[in-house]
């Protein structure tokens, strides 16, 4: 971020940078500009665009217009009118601006963003979503902080596909449970959850399908902590799970230990691991 963006724009004596809406009589915000002089903001007004609904619509009136600035730099007032833009989502606007100074979702890519308004998970929705023979489920944890070389998830920006997987899919103190999920493989979690935020802000970051066949070919870290074989091709979004959030009620508490930062679901609906809640 530049120098311009840590001071008061408008303390800055020579910025010739503004930002300008066009609104309609019902108080719709139509259009947003950007304009070095404040004349820019007016100029439209004869017809001067070459955005042929916006001046089918300014000749039919009425209208007024209302302007924003100086701000000390083009870059800082692009960066508004784009942010203006995404949130305001005017008619007339062809050119969204740059995709990293718009609004986007909090907590998951943008292609998942109409999930966050689906129903909240409850613990026995990540059974039914599988059908009718549904696996245990291994929900991990995942926080923002880097570790042991794998990056954190950022709900601002989130990060790559194959970033999450790296994160979600290895580093688990399972040890224990992998003598009996070898020699009865039908019993062992079928369904991999990496799941982001504390109780009632719990987010589905990555939804994947364990290969429960591969249990002797899981790698094993120092500390006995595993790698947990995936299905292939790999697929972040098992169940169309990716993007839902969890109900706080769900009782998805983990630890800030290893041994708690993961929970196991049965199939009876059972949960173990984790951090119990307070009695």
């Amino acid at each position: 971020m530049t120098a311009e963006f840590n001071q008061d724009p408008c303390d800055i004596p020579h910025g010739e940078h503004y930002v300008y809406l066009y609104i309609d009589a019902c108080a719709r915000v139509r259009y947003v500009g950007y304009g070095g002089k404040p004349k820019r903001a007016s100029s439209y007004q004869a017809g001067g665009s070459h955005n042929d609904k916006l001046n089918s619509f300014l000749s039919k009136g009425p209208y007024r217009i209302e302007i924003a600035g100086p701000y000390g730099s083009e870059s800082c007032g692009r960066a508004v009118e784009t942010a203006l833009i995404s949130a305001l989502k005017p008619k007339f606007n062809i050119d969204p601006g740059q995709s990293r100074l718009r609004f986007r979702p909090l907590g998951v890519p943008i292609e998942f963003a109409e999930r966050l308004t689906d129903p909240e998970l409850h613990l026995s929705d990540f059974l039914a979503a599988q059908g009718s023979v549904p696996t245990p489920v291994l929900f991990v944890i995942i926080t923002d902080i880097d570790f042991e070389g794998r990056v954190g998830y950022n709900p601002a920006r989130p990060p790559t596909d194959e970033q999450i997987r790296q994160r979600v899919d290895r580093w688990w103190q399972l040890k224990r449970f992998m003598p009996k999920w070898k020699s009865k493989p039908e019993v062992s979690p079928g369904l991999l959850i990496g799941v982001f935020g504390s109780p009632g802000r719990q987010i589905v970051i990555a939804a994947l399908r364990i290969d429960r066949s591969n249990w002797d070919n899981a790698e094993i870290f120092r500390g006995g902590k595993i790698r947990i074989p995936l299905v292939d091709p790999l697929d972040l979004d098992a169940f169309a799970l990716r993007g839902r959030r969890i109900v706080k009620n769900a009782g998805l508490r983990f630890g800030g230990i290893s041994a708690q930062f993961f929970r196991l679901l049965g199939v009876d609906g059972a949960i173990v691991g984790g951090c119990q809640p307070p009695k």
